[in-house]
């Protein structure tokens, strides 16, 4: 049996990405996984079958083709393959996904084919299959669980190229604030320490002291953030939630004060390995955010759950629906519906809990109120 993978044509090349090399090496391990699939789905279908898997490639834009053929099925010319896999009619017409649907075809014995998404896409991706004889009902099974787990494997890798994607515009987006908070930051330093010279010993020097040195933390802290998602640059340790979220609290408390507020947490500690700056950051701009959406008077309640692998934070307010078409793009960096907001709190928050290996969505609750839920690993 030969096991191959290739581009399945070069007309179909469009311009590549730029990706890091951690999701470089998770698509070179679905290829690996794409060519073992096929090679267990043959072995199970012997003795004279040939199958192949076509799917995109979401780093090269490519499609790719992996085949597996016994020794003793008849050689197909790679002109004739391509036109079979890809120009034929039977691409145009409409088939469920993931089901095992079989094929007439004049010249070939039986042909079967599952489709791991939409056949009626531009791009479709399946697995296509022929065999001197038809396949058993244990058969039609073997090949259907290869398909679903498959499927599985293409859509993590579609979902870890959006996620980086998602992680480089923010990168940038930073990257191009940077220049504007620099020089204020700079500025007030220097205003802080020339008050701090001017002022006589006691409370009023100490406070302009410690304006100076919360400039310097924020400035190293920046840096930190703009590192361009890096893991390695992160200060990471063991650190309590509860102990984030008492100091957010407390930052937050004259805007509560002024809106009459509460915010509700769990009394329990959950220890975590974090950075615990850009952690505050989340807290401080998630719970931001639903201190200026929640109506006068109510309560904003913030949760966690602590499961074998992760622990799934939520805070909810009682504010009015988010749009459907906003929920899209909440996250998208300059994307805001705060008067006055910038745009950057959710998307920088996104960014921080991406870096720590999590996810960070937003959701409408059916009583009332809008959910921001994020996983974080345990």
């Amino acid at each position: 049996m030969e096991v191959t993978a290739q581009d399945l044509a070069a007309s179909v090349h469009t311009t590549s990405s730029p990706a890091n090399s951690y999701c470089q090496a998770f698509e070179a391990d679905v290829r690996t996984i794409c060519k073992l699939q096929i090679e267990q789905l043959v072995n199970g279908l012997d003795p004279t079958v040939a199958a192949y898997a076509v799917y995109k490639d979401s780093h090269s834009q490519r499609r790719q083709l992996v085949e597996a053929v016994t020794a003793n099925y008849p050689y197909i010319p790679d002109i004739q393959k391509y036109s079979l896999l890809q120009e034929q009619e039977w691409l145009t017409r409409y088939f469920p996904v993931l089901e095992v649907i079989k094929l007439n075809f004049s010249d070939i014995k039986h042909v079967y084919v599952c489709f791991l998404s939409d056949s009626t896409s531009q791009e479709p991706e399946y697995i296509f299959l022929s065999k001197y004889e038809p396949l058993t009902p244990s058969q039609e099974n073997l090949l259907l669980k290869n398909a679903q787990l498959l499927s599985y494997h293409l859509m993590m890798q579609r979902q870890l190229s959006r996620q980086t994607a998602e992680i480089a515009s923010l990168s940038h987006a930073l990257g191009r604030t940077e220049h504007q908070l620099r020089h204020p930051l700079a500025m007030i330093h220097l205003f802080a320490e020339n008050l701090r010279l001017a002022l006589p010993t006691g409370e009023l020097q100490e406070q302009a002291a410690l304006i100076r040195e919360t400039v310097d933390e924020i400035c190293v802290n920046l840096t930190n953030l703009l590192c361009g998602g890096q893991r390695a640059q992160q200060q990471v340790v063991q650190y309590d939630l509860r102990t984030i979220l008492d100091q957010t609290v407390q930052v937050l408390q004259p805007l509560l004060e002024e809106k009459h507020l509460q915010i509700c947490y769990p009394n329990q500690s959950v220890s975590l390995a974090i950075d615990r700056w850009q952690m505050k950051q989340v807290f401080e701009n998630l719970l931001s955010n639903a201190v200026y959406f929640s109506p006068n008077g109510e309560v904003i309640t913030c949760n966690w759950q602590v499961y074998s692998h992760e622990v799934l934070v939520t805070i909810s307010n009682q504010g009015a629906a988010i749009p459907t078409a906003d929920l899209k793009q909440i996250f998208q960096p300059y994307f805001s519906r705060r008067l006055g907001g910038t745009g950057l709190g959710l998307a920088i928050a996104h960014k921080i809990i991406l870096d720590h290996q999590g996810n960070l969505w937003v959701e409408n609750l059916a009583k009332g109120g809008v959910q921001f839920s994020f996983t974080l690993p345990q």
